[in-house]
């Protein structure tokens, strides 16, 4: 299976996956073959992006991280009203117990499935809550990529909870910047306004003060260096690179690693190296174009670098059909783009 943007979809594509709205309700059930009309409606329902199988997908519709998820499109729903309240100074002491409640059913989910899931990239599924949904969706990779790194369940929970506030201070009305502060004072910001307000656990509040500090000492606001930086200030931060090189894979492929190593550099190298073990820049079955003119489809057949993986040829121009390429070990060709679709 592989997602598509909703603008991209093409009538008589099948979905691959149940379409869930922003509350978990259904839309679409996974086989439907979705009409002009319901082309239209899933548009008027804002959602962004679904899952889609045909002839060039290869491997099974499995469950990944969020997306075949009904219980947890209600938990990512939840989160977002969350995060919308407590930038507001809203949120009661109450809710915030709550949130707690439901960071740690998250966390038991993913601890109890930690061996069966890869780190997986989502895109946004619906329209309209880019900030909220990017928060969300990295708070629990970050969750995930904490239990393989084998942190027990309730420092994981810690992470959670920071990534999902870490950035509090930049959205909320009420926090007053004195003059000549700027962005680069924020993590201090979060950590005075959500140790104030509400009274979050120690080692929350290190992570969110920690949160843009760089293993190589070149962060802020404290300019922490290696192991003093909190583990959950070193996942977040892998977590949030790869989120970004991510976004733009669809237009720059062909700098997409040199642009990751350079994003990298001042990141924990031993947790890098682990992330990097654990998942895919280019999943199974997503279709691009090599630099070559061919079409082809990325292979479940693991690479020596994530960022050349193995394909199969689709659409033929140089190489024959249905002839697998390893790029890692081709000099002439890789990836030049993304494609939805084999015209």
């Amino acid at each position: 299976m592989r997602s598509v943007p909703t603008i991209r979809l093409k009538e008589d594509s099948e979905l691959a996956l149940d379409v869930l709205g922003e509350t978990g309700e259904m839309i679409f059930p996974r086989g439907t073959r979705l009409t002009k009309a319901q082309l239209g409606k899933l548009k008027d329902e804002k959602v962004a992006s679904v899952y889609i199988t045909d002839e060039y997908c290869f491997t099974a519709a499995n469950p990944k991280y969020i997306a075949d998820s009904g219980h947890m499109m209600n938990k990512i729903a939840t989160l977002k009203k969350m995060i919308a309240i407590t930038a507001v100074g809203l949120a009661t002491n109450e809710a915030l117990i709550g949130t707690i409640e439901l960071v740690n059913e998250i966390v038991q989910y993913y601890y109890t499935n930690r061996n069966e899931l890869d780190i997986v990239y989502e895109d946004a599924k619906i329209e309209g809550n880019a900030t909220e949904e990017k928060i969300v969706y990295i708070a629990m990779i970050s969750t995930l990529f904490a239990l393989k790194l084998g942190l027990n369940p309730r420092a994981t929970a810690a992470v959670c909870l920071a990534a999902l506030l870490k950035d509090v201070s930049l959205v909320t009305p009420n926090i007053k910047w004195i003059s000549g502060e700027n962005n680069k004072h924020h993590p201090k910001k979060s950590y005075e306004y959500l140790k104030e307000k509400y009274n979050l656990p120690e080692d929350v509040l290190g992570i969110i003060l920690a949160h843009e500090e760089l293993y190589d000492g070149s962060g802020y606001p404290n300019r922490l260096k290696g192991e003093t930086i909190p583990k959950g200030a070193r996942i977040i931060s892998i977590i949030e690179s790869y989120y970004n090189i991510k976004q733009q894979l669809k237009e720059h492929c062909l700098t997409l690693e040199a642009d990751f190593v350079k994003k990298t550099l001042s990141l924990d190298p031993h947790y890098l190296e682990i992330f990097r073990e654990n998942t895919n820049v280019y999943e199974p079955d997503t279709l691009v174009e090599l630099t070559s003119g061919d079409i082809a489809v990325v292979t479940e057949e693991s690479s020596v670098n994530i960022f050349q993986p193995n394909v199969r040829i689709v659409k033929s121009v140089n190489y024959p059909k249905d002839s697998e390429i390893c790029l890692a070990k081709m000099f002439n060709v890789n990836i030049q783009k993304i494609v939805f679709y084999v015209e």
